[in-house]
């Protein structure tokens, strides 16, 4: 169409630049799609080819926003795992329920496990997960491949709640001596252990291939570790409240 000028008029195309908020089926990832009719023709339910082919899923951006409950997970996650390459993490467990609380709050449908050390034959359950958007945020915390020499406390985390993550995984121990408690952390990294001591105090001593911070009068950190949470290994957390 011309004006009378002589010049072309161009007709806008409104709502051409809109974009529709999804939220993806399989890990929870927030996308955006431009054509609304793809929702009313049953697409748009994932948020890429990897997540539709996928057969389980997890909360992918779980620990993109930190809370009390994601600080707890990092923390047992920290001391539980192994990450094996870019795309696979395998968290371990001698507890089944921990494990079924973890998938419980990540809304993950991955398989839990038998697994046995090929070294000291301890028999454990793992949860092997394959999801690329769920590791990179775990790097994004600084979860390291297969490095776990370099962890360092995480900065974002809620210190409390990543301890008592961290106590609640394999590497976390509570004793009774006496009247007192004892907690013990194992870590390869002594630099992570050392920022634990500087929260709950401690002594770290080396301990074969591994570092221990182990912490005398620890009922004395129990409000810190458990004040108004309601996410905790109970068998751990009875010892404080019979040594009360």
């Amino acid at each position: 169409m011309e004006s009378k000028n002589g010049s072309k008029k161009t007709r806008s195309k409104k709502g051409t630049n809109k974009k529709y908020k999804r939220i993806c089926k399989r890990c929870g990832k927030v996308f955006f799609i431009v054509n609304i009719f793809d929702t009313k023709r049953n697409r748009a339910i994932y948020c890429s080819d990897e997540c539709k082919s996928r057969k389980y899923f997890i909360n992918a951006s779980y620990f993109d926003t930190i809370t009390p409950d994601s600080s707890y997970w990092l923390g047992f996650i920290y001391g539980s795992s192994v990450i094996r390459n870019i795309t696979t993490i395998s968290i371990f467990s001698r507890s089944k329920p921990m494990l079924e609380s973890f998938n419980k709050y990540l809304n993950s449908t991955y398989l839990i496990r038998n697994s046995t050390n090929v070294i000291t034959k301890e028999k454990k359950f793992r949860i092997d997960i394959h999801n690329t958007s769920f590791l990179n945020s775990l790097f994004n915390h600084g979860m390291i491949i297969r490095d776990n020499l370099k962890l360092e406390l995480p900065i974002l985390a809620i210190k409390s709640d990543f301890i008592r993550g961290y106590l609640d995984s394999d590497n976390g121990f509570v004793y009774q001596e006496g009247s007192q408690n004892i907690i013990v952390l194992h870590s390869i990294s002594i630099t992570l252990l050392s920022e634990i001591s500087n929260i709950i105090g401690g002594k770290i001593f080396s301990n074969q291939n591994q570092w221990s911070l182990i912490v005398k009068n620890a009922e004395l950190h129990y409000t810190l570790l458990y004040n108004n949470s309601t996410l905790y290994d109970i068998n751990k957390k009875s010892k404080f409240i019979n040594s009360n």
